[in-house]
């Protein structure tokens, strides 16, 4: 009998005239705490970490910054492997540079795309190492920029060019000559690098050179640097056409230098007045930051290019390395390259 009237006690703590705003107040409460505490549908989705074709965690290389001991800025990040998806545009390319060679166009060839959006690459002879001649002008532009954020007023510094360097050092690719018995500043003379190609700026520019600043890039990327040395005694040096495009990346992710000066060296990229090699064949108005590379040995000849395609909101990384007899069927075989590319990446995709 008094379990009954308990459990009629009971009831009758649910059966009590609790006021209504009472009521709805726990209810508003009892759903907020279902929402935040219990995860939707789609807020799971978005908890899981995939990659590009749908594996979960994908192995990824990061090289990070070793200056501090407690903070490591990432300087690069990447996926281990290729993406699966890119396998029809890499094949049609390697396809392409056999024939080029059976038909004496080239010797070698190699080639990297990497997607800016989602970090999905690949390469063809990716492993293939090339001088990269003018290239390394990149390497100068990003070490004096590196070296100005600890000494202010550097760039503002002037040289005074005395005359121009013997012909033995002649251009074939040339549009542009500094006038002799003139003071450049340094970022006139970093303008005139980039911008023409210009070996004289570039001698001056090798004179402020920090041996030290200059190896470290390298190192930091996780590229095998040059010697020391080989800025001032015109060394031999080889470097593959991967390795070469991080040089661009981390301009692209202001990631090794500071914002103002990771968009200058890009600006200045863009203004580039060379147009026979990767923009050759394309017929659009979006920005492209690019830098070629020339080197003529005997009856050998180089010619390589690498761009950051500001192309829609798809933007892209290029690099292109050949080696071959004949300097205009090399700028064809890059624009032919660079139009695969396009069509692939952007045309087809829209």
């Amino acid at each position: 009998m008094k379990e009954k009237n308990d459990h009629r006690k009971n009831q009758n703590l649910f059966r009590r005239n609790t006021p209504l705003y009472i009521t709805v107040l726990l209810a508003i409460a009892t759903g907020a705490a279902v929402y935040v505490f219990f995860p939707k549908p789609e807020d799971v989705k978005k908890m899981v970490v995939v990659s590009p074709d749908g594996s979960c965690m994908p192995e990824k290389i990061v090289l990070r910054s070793k200056d501090y001991p407690l903070t490591h800025r990432v300087f690069l990040s990447d996926y281990k492997n290729e993406f699966a998806g890119l396998s029809s545009t890499k094949e049609k390319i390697a396809q392409y540079i056999t024939q080029w060679k059976t038909t004496n166009q080239i010797q070698s060839a190699s080639v990297y795309y990497r997607n800016l959006s989602n970090g999905t690459w690949f390469a063809v002879n990716g492993n293939e190492t090339y001088n990269p001649a003018s290239l390394m002008k990149v390497s100068f532009l990003i070490s004096i920029l590196k070296q100005s954020e600890r000494q202010p007023g550097l760039l503002n510094k002037e040289m005074h060019f005395e005359k121009h360097l013997p012909t033995t050092y002649d251009q074939s690719i040339r549009d542009f000559a500094l006038e002799e018995n003139k003071n450049y500043s340094i970022k006139e003379l970093l303008k005139y690098m980039i911008r023409y190609s210009d070996n004289d700026a570039t001698e001056l520019i090798m004179k402020n050179i920090d041996l030290e600043v200059y190896s470290k890039i390298f190192t930091d990327l996780g590229i095998q640097p040059p010697d020391v040395h080989a800025v001032e005694a015109n060394t031999e040096y080889y470097i593959n056409v991967i390795d070469c495009c991080k040089l661009f990346r981390v301009l692209y992710t202001s990631a090794y230098l500071h914002d103002e000066n990771s968009e200058f060296a890009l600006e200045l990229l863009t203004q580039s007045t060379y147009k026979d090699g990767l923009l050759k064949n394309l017929k659009s108005n979006f920005p492209v930051a690019h830098k070629f590379g020339e080197r003529v040995m005997s009856n050998v000849q180089e010619l390589h290019e690498i761009g950051i395609f500001y192309a829609d909101t798809k933007p892209y990384v290029l690099g292109v390395m050949t080696t071959g007899h004949d300097m205009k069927q090399l700028s064809t075989v890059l624009g032919q390259i660079s139009e695969i590319i396009y069509n692939e990446s952007i045309v087809a995709a829209n």
